[in-house]
């Protein structure tokens, strides 16, 4: 594998969430091809991604990749998240963006002077997502019940 991957000149593709190794393609195309995919043998499918395993998107070993759904991908906490919250990153000095992961991906709250104000709301989002969560179990549970008794 070390063969193949020095062949190529790489370079660090900085995503929404995380840095990864990326190279272009030989030709002098436009396309880029990322590490993680020549690493697993392909580029995943739509509607799959390589998720690592640690979070680090530096690191390609074959033991820290797997392919799987976006849904899935997004159920998975960042690990570095570079301050002390989950949830919280700073996006520049002074600047802090907090997130939530939803079924469909990982949703922006907004962005805050602090890391502890972007936590506060992220506990608060996920305090009134919990109360919202019970509130539509025990109405369906209700409405089942209800259903039941005809």
């Amino acid at each position: 594998m070390y063969n193949t991957l020095s062949y190529f000149k790489w370079y660090l593709k900085q995503s929404r969430r995380n840095v990864y190794a990326a190279t272009y393609d030989l030709r002098g195309l436009s396309k880029y091809y990322m590490m993680h995919w020549i690493v697993v043998g392909c580029k995943p499918e739509k509607g799959f991604v390589v998720h690592h395993i640690d979070g680090n998107g530096l690191n390609n070993q074959r033991k820290n990749l797997k392919i799987v759904t976006i849904a899935e991908n997004n159920k998975h906490p960042l690990k570095i998240t570079h301050s002390g919250y989950p949830g919280v990153e700073s996006i520049k000095p002074g600047e802090w963006i907090a997130t939530i992961n939803l079924d469909k991906g990982k949703t922006d709250i907004g962005v805050f002077a602090t890391e502890e104000e972007a936590w506060e709301e992220v506990k608060a989002v996920e305090k009134a997502r919990e109360r919202l969560f019970w509130h539509d179990i025990k109405k369906r549970k209700t409405e089942v019940n209800t259903c039941s008794r005809t």
